[in-house]
C-alpha cells in the first residue's frame, strides 16, 4: 500500500487501519506495564487481553455456512453451571460463540497467568538471567490449578469437546498443554480407587494423602462442544516431541494419561522492544485454532511456513506432571 492508498484508507470511515508496527508498539506497552509491578499477577491481564482480542479479529470459522462461529475474548471466563456447586475463572479465554443459537459453545483455549518477579538488577524479563528459570518453577505450581479448571470445563459444557488446550503464561514465557477428556476421566477413577484403598479397613487415617490446596484466585467456568478436531492438524499434537512427561515414581497415575506438553517455557516475543511474536507462539496459535475449526487471516499472528519443532526439542518439561493429583 503506497502513501496515497494508505491515506485514502485512513480517511475511509468504513476501514480501520491496524498495522503490525502499531500492534507491537501496543503489545510492548502491555509488557512494560506488567513489569512495573512484576509481583502482581493482575498486571499481566492487559497483555493477555490484547493477545486474545487481536486473535479474535483474524479468526474466521472454517465453515461459515454451517457453523458461523465467532471467537470471543473472555476475561475471567466462567466455567460452571447451575447444577455445579463450584466454578472456576481462568484469567483469559478464547471462547466460541454460536450466533444462530445464541449459545456460548465452549472455550477454544484459555490462558492462566502467573507472576514473574523481577529481581534486583533486572529491568526486563527478556534480559534477566533468572526469569526463565522462575517461569519453569511457576509452571509447576500452576498445574494443580489448571487441572482443576480443566475438570470444571469438561463438567460444565454439555456440548464440550474431547480435549482442551491451556496456556500457562509466566511473565514473558509461556507453555502449552493438551488435556484429553478420556484421560482426565481415567485419572479421576484412579484417584477415587486410590482414596478407597487408603481409607479401607485397617488403614490408619494418618496414611491419608492430602491433596494440595487449589488456589481460588483466578479460575474459570465450563466448556461445551467445539468443532470436531481436524485430522490434518499440522503438526499433530500427539506426535509432538514435547509429549513425554516424567511422572512421580510413587504416583499411581500412568504417564500415558498425563497431559501433553506441546511447548514448554518459550518466549512470547522477539526483540526488545517487541518486533514480533516468537515462531513457536505463532505455531501454537495455529495448532489451537486449527483444532477449534478456525482459520486465521494471514497476519503477524499466523504460523511461519515450514515450521520445524526440532530447534525447540531441547526445551522440555522434565518434572512431575502429577501435581494436584492424589499420591501415595
Amino acid at each position: 500500500m503506497d502513501n496515497f492508498e494508505h491515506q485514502t484508507a485512513y480517511n475511509d470511515p468504513s476501514v480501520l487501519l491496524y498495522t503490525e508496527k502499531e500492534f507491537f508498539a501496543l503489545l510492548e506497552s502491555n509488557i512494560q506495564v506488567a513489569q512495573l509491578d512484576s509481583k502482581s499477577e493482575s498486571r499481566l491481564y492487559p497483555l493477555l487481553s490484547r493477545i486474545v482480542s487481536d486473535l479474535c479479529l483474524v479468526a474466521k470459522s472454517k465453515d461459515e455456512s454451517q457453523n458461523p462461529f465467532i471467537l470471543q475474548c473472555h476475561n475471567q471466563a466462567w466455567f460452571g453451571h447451575e447444577q455445579m456447586s463450584t466454578f472456576r475463572l481462568p484469567d483469559c479465554a478464547g471462547c466460541i460463540y454460536d450466533p444462530i443459537r445464541n449459545l456460548l459453545v465452549a472455550p477454544a483455549f484459555w490462558i492462566e497467568a502467573k507472576r514473574s518477579e523481577l529481581r534486583k538488577g533486572d529491568s526486563d524479563w527478556r534480559t534477566s538471567r533468572t526469569a526463565e528459570g522462575r517461569a519453569s518453577e511457576q509452571f509447576a505450581h500452576a498445574l494443580p490449578q489448571v487441572r482443576n479448571q480443566v475438570q470444571h470445563a469438561f463438567d460444565s459444557f454439555a456440548e464440550g469437546p474431547d480435549h482442551y488446550y491451556v496456556f500457562i503464561h509466566v511473565g514473558i514465557f509461556w507453555s502449552l498443554l493438551l488435556f484429553k477428556k478420556e484421560d482426565e476421566k481415567a485419572i479421576r477413577e484412579i484417584e477415587l480407587t486410590e482414596k478407597r484403598r487408603i481409607i479401607g479397613p485397617g488403614s490408619p487415617k494418618s496414611r491419608l494423602s492430602k491433596r494440595p490446596r487449589l488456589s481460588n484466585s483466578s479460575d474459570g467456568s465450563p466448556a461445551p462442544k467445539t468443532p470436531p478436531r481436524p485430522s490434518n492438524l499440522s503438526p499433530s499434537a500427539a506426535a509432538t516431541p514435547f509429549a513425554s512427561p516424567v511422572s512421580s515414581s510413587d504416583s499411581p497415575i500412568p504417564d500415558e494419561l498425563l497431559p501433553e506438553v506441546i511447548f514448554f517455557n518459550q518466549p512470547l516475543v522477539t526483540g526488545l522492544p517487541a518486533t514480533g511474536y516468537s515462531p513457536p507462539f505463532r505455531q501454537a496459535l495455529s495448532i489451537v485454532m486449527e483444532a477449534a475449526g478456525f482459520s486465521l487471516q494471514p497476519t503477524w499472528l499466523t504460523a511461519p511456513q515450514d515450521f520445524d519443532f526440532a530447534p525447540y526439542e531441547e526445551k522440555r518439561w522434565e518434572g512431575d506432571l502429577t501435581r494436584g493429583l492424589l499420591s501415595r
